[in-house]
């Protein structure tokens, strides 16, 4: 650019028109500008390349073993769901992403999770024997009710949640199934106002942004089969803790038999 604007200088120095400096300069101009192109198509396919690896290497941080507990969601609640975990990643790893790269990891992991079709794995009941979570004899059967009346020791204690829906949260690890227990202390909007949804959000926004925790279940269906059970039947007369356990199968159909077998299928 300084050896034109050289140039332009003598040409006006010499007095000529400048329609004729125009005609003299163009070449200069274009061989420029021609320069110029490869440059930048250069530096747009670097940055996609870029973004892609940033794509790339986001998306593998989460399996689809961490996204199984969306199974029982709606496609618009577990793209909501899927926001969040983003929002964690970016947090936890300090992340800078682009509205679109984030748009791309969303749509992907909800492609990753369609092309897992989960199997309910049955497990039979080997917890049956304890008096919270099952009661027996046709007399005294009730809803997961504790014969004392006191919420269930836990293996972590119980925990406050800042949700209005849940007061207190805790996990206990049955041996004999190999899986967790989860014990939800609904709180009264929890019990009276809260969809089954909204207290199953809670819950999983609870174990993953407040206690860092994560129970270890067989099938997430059951899980929020339970929670459904637990919300449907609390008027019955519950205990304090609706304890949903992991090693439980699926029952699509559990509102059937739900006065049978009081959310222990």
């Amino acid at each position: 650019m300084g050896r034109q604007r050289g140039l332009i200088l003598r040409l006006k120095a010499l007095r000529i028109p400048k329609r004729i400096i125009a005609l003299a300069i163009a070449p200069a101009v274009l061989a420029t500008t021609l320069a110029l192109v490869p440059t930048t198509a250069l530096a747009q396919e670097h940055s996609e390349e870029d973004s892609a690896t940033r794509v790339d290497s986001v998306f593998s941080l989460l399996s689809f073993e961490d996204l199984e507990y969306l199974t029982p969601l709606e496609p618009e609640q577990r793209r909501e769901f899927l926001e969040i975990e983003l929002s964690l990643l970016i947090e936890t790893h300090d992340l800078t992403l682009t509205a679109d790269e984030k748009s791309t990891l969303i749509d992907s992991w909800l492609v990753l999770f369609a092309n897992h079709q989960p199997q309910a794995q049955y497990m039979p009941d080997l917890m049956a024997g304890q008096s919270w979570q099952r009661s027996s004899g046709a007399a005294g059967r009730s809803w997961q009710r504790s014969s004392s009346g006191e919420r269930p020791s836990t293996s972590t204690g119980y925990m406050p949640c800042s949700s209005s829906y849940i007061d207190n949260i805790g996990i206990s690890y049955q041996a004999n199934s190999g899986y967790d227990t989860i014990h939800l202390e609904p709180s009264f909007w929890g019990k009276w106002s809260a969809s089954s949804y909204e207290i199953y959000a809670a819950m999983i926004s609870c174990f993953k942004r407040e206690l860092h925790m994560w129970p270890h279940v067989d099938n997430w269906d059951s899980i929020y089969q339970q929670l459904d059970c637990h919300k449907f039947g609390h008027f019955a007369g519950t205990g304090p803790t609706w304890d949903l356990e992991g090693h439980r199968r699926s029952n699509t159909f559990w509102i059937w038999s739900v006065w049978s077998h009081r959310c222990n299928w």
